[in-house]
């Protein structure tokens, strides 16, 4: 199955045909659009070629029906799909992702009729925000709904999500994400996360176990996405493991 994906280049003079490449892979439901104001950036401070990739079931890349490590020969899509569906959800993660694709599917019933693109993505945002519940008015309150990364796309006469929801809802349903890993990767690797998130990083002991050069840093008062909540932190953070 061929990705979509883009590339960010460095300005010119800045880039250096020597280093590796930066893959930025998007989480669950979302897109490469996640990463675009990100890239560029990166790209100039590291003179790197940073390249946004759509998983199969997101964004523009093709849909199926499997999504699974074994049907996928593509070594940067079996990449991708093992960050996504790594088997360490817990059960409040997994019920706030299906509390969100719920969201999702009945958000498309707010886009009134004949709506340009913008204002369909602005109704879909009012309509999520009044559904949320008041334990989540952190969610309702940040800057966490970028229209410009929103994955809704024009269909036909009305809108859909970027996202196969179906496969995706079957999978955490299922035991189909559940990927017995094995191996280690012994080279650096930083975990950044919010330490109000519903993922536990820094109890995480299979971290050191897969990592075992793993360096975690926590966010203060920040949830699960970082690069939402605090940008310049995530490019400080991002930008400076790269360069050391």
């Amino acid at each position: 199955m061929k990705l979509a994906y883009e590339v960010i280049l460095p300005p010119e003079g800045a880039q250096k045909q020597s280093l590796a490449p930066i893959i930025f892979l998007h989480g669950r439901l979302d897109s490469k659009k996640t990463w675009k104001k990100m890239a560029p950036v990166i790209a100039k401070k590291t003179g790197r070629e940073v390249y946004l990739i759509d998983a199969r079931n997101h964004g523009d890349s093709p849909w199926s029906d499997e999504m699974n490590i074994d049907v996928l020969p593509e070594a940067v899509e079996k990449l991708i799909v093992e960050d996504m569906v790594t088997q360490n959800y817990n059960s409040i993660a997994k019920r706030t992702i299906q509390q969100l694709i719920v969201l999702l599917r009945a958000s498309l019933s707010a886009i009134p009729p004949k709506a340009d693109e913008i204002a369909a993505k602005k109704a879909v945002v009012k309509f999520i925000k009044e559904k949320l519940p008041p334990a989540q008015t952190q969610l309702k309150e940040r800057g966490l709904f970028d229209l410009d990364t929103i994955p809704l796309k024009k269909q036909g006469d009305s809108y859909a999500w970027k996202a196969n929801l179906d496969v995706l809802e079957d999978m955490l349903m299922s035991d189909k994400g559940d990927i017995q890993l094995s191996g280690a990767y012994k080279g650096d690797a930083l975990f950044l996360y919010g330490k109000e998130s519903f993922f536990d990083v820094k109890g995480d002991e299979d971290i050191h176990k897969f990592f075992p050069c793993a360096t975690k840093i926590g966010v203060e008062k920040c949830g699960h996405l970082i690069h939402q909540d605090f940008p310049d932190e995530f490019l400080k953070q991002v930008i400076n493991f790269i360069l050391i």
